[in-house]
């Protein structure tokens, strides 16, 4: 039923070309001597010529009737279903992929029509060398390729794509590899019927349940408590069982997706240590490198906003004869800078421009186009004040208020010690200071 006349003959025209192009320019063959070759395949033996054997338990008259030993090894050694002179320079299967595209078409060609599909991975065996060869570990099969595979319920394949990599079947960012090739797979099939897909957590994604509920077909499969588009139980938050039993090892997957050994060095952007055991247990176990933070400063603070300009603006179109001196200029400036603060007429000024530059983000907040809230979650809400719904006069006057009297007070106290020599402006009673 699948392999009808026109895979035979390819498979025959196939194999005495690369007999030919090796030197062997007599070699002939027959379509009956390639389906006697492909059926010997049923009965597996340890060494082929056993076939040939006169013990009855080895012995195979079917396939030591049909050909000789000799004749039997030399199509075992040209065997080929491909053209060499015309392989795909990106195809890492373009050895089979003539047959495999027929093979394709046949089967679905006589798929029975069921309604409830599967799609899932599949392996075929394989212990040798190639570049496809994939190691799941915990499946049935551990080593082989893996097949992207279309299938009925009962098991009927309808369609499947080799697995040759990151990029296989990835014809949509959006949806991911697994969202492209439910999609890939599902254009496949006749258009005009309906089908239930049943699907895995690899595949779903709330995006992709809609684009195949938009293609007029029905899909179910489990969800990952993890992707981006899932939100969080109510009131609740990661901890470690659900960081080491779902976030890290999706993490993983996908960073070690061709090399189960690859080195992971975890950083932490303003994050603090692992402390959990179940999760320091689980990043030694993957052995998961941590990288120390670096040590902290504690005077880094709020006025360190002034601090770290007003260093920039000392130190510039000065030049130094080594670090060290760099160094001992730096010092010596922050400690200017810290007697004046520890003077009580000067601490609020600095205080003020250490808070000014975050006062100025909170206003861009509040009078961009983008507002939509406008108060910052570490001040009290003000209600749901939606976009577009209060002009910049508004706008401003919940800042003012969003602020607190602390803040007009600084304001206030601040100006008392500086001068005004025009780098002060007014904007609708909010004082902006540059």
């Amino acid at each position: 039923m699948f392999f009808d006349d026109q895979v035979l003959e390819l498979l025959r025209s196939s194999t005495e070309q690369n007999a030919i192009a090796k030197g062997h320019v007599n070699f002939r063959l027959t379509i009956e001597e390639v389906k006697n070759f492909i059926v010997s395949g049923y009965n597996s033996v340890s060494r082929y010529r056993m076939y040939w054997d006169q013990s009855i338990d080895t012995h195979h008259s079917g396939v030591a009737t049909c050909m000789t030993p000799n004749r039997f090894e030399e199509l075992l050694r040209f065997f080929h279903a491909c053209d060499n002179s015309s392989l795909p320079p990106d195809d890492k299967f373009g050895k089979v992929r003539p047959l495999w595209d027929m093979m394709n078409e046949r089967w679905l060609k006589f798929f029975p029509g069921d309604k409830h599909l599967s799609i899932d991975e599949s392996m075929v065996p394989y212990f040798g060398k190639h570049g496809t060869k994939q190691h799941i570990h915990g499946k049935p099969i551990r080593f082989g390729y893996k097949i992207w595979s279309l299938c009925t319920r009962l098991g009927y394949l309808i369609y499947g794509e080799p697995y040759q990599g990151a990029k296989t079947g990835n014809t949509n960012p959006n949806l991911g590899v697994g969202g492209s090739v439910v999609t890939n797979l599902i254009s496949k099939l006749p258009t005009a019927a309906h089908y239930s897909f049943y699907t895995d957590n690899f595949f779903t994604s709330l995006r992709l349940l809609d684009d195949v509920s938009q293609m007029g077909h029905d899909i179910t499969g489990t969800l990952r408590a993890n992707r981006t588009e899932v939100p969080l139980e109510n009131r609740k938050t990661v901890n470690s069982e659900k960081y080491t039993t779902i976030c890290l090892p999706e993490a993983l997957e996908e960073i070690r997706i061709n090399n189960r050994q690859r080195r992971i060095i975890l950083h932490h952007d303003y994050g603090s240590y692992h402390t959990s055991a179940e999760t320091v247990s689980f990043l030694e176990g993957q052995k998961i490198e941590l990288t120390d933070h670096p040590p902290y400063s504690p005077d880094l603070a709020s006025n360190d906003f002034y601090l770290f300009p007003s260093v920039k603006n000392k130190l510039r179109g000065q030049r130094f004869s080594s670090r060290e001196e760099a160094v001992d200029a730096f010092e010596i400036h922050v400690l200017e800078i810290r007697d004046i603060i520890h003077s009580t007429s000067a601490r609020a000024q600095y205080v003020f421009w250490g808070f000014s530059p975050i006062a100025k983000r909170y206003q861009k907040t509040f009078l961009g186009k983008h507002f939509i809230l406008g108060v910052h979650p570490s001040h009290k809400s003000f209600g749901s004040a939606r976009r577009g719904r209060y002009g910049d006069a508004e706008k401003e006057k919940l800042f003012i208020d969003a602020l607190g009297s602390e803040w007009k007070d600084l304001d206030t106290a601040s100006h008392v010690s500086r001068t005004t020599d025009g780098a002060n402006k007014s904007r609708n009673g909010i004082r902006e200071e540059y």
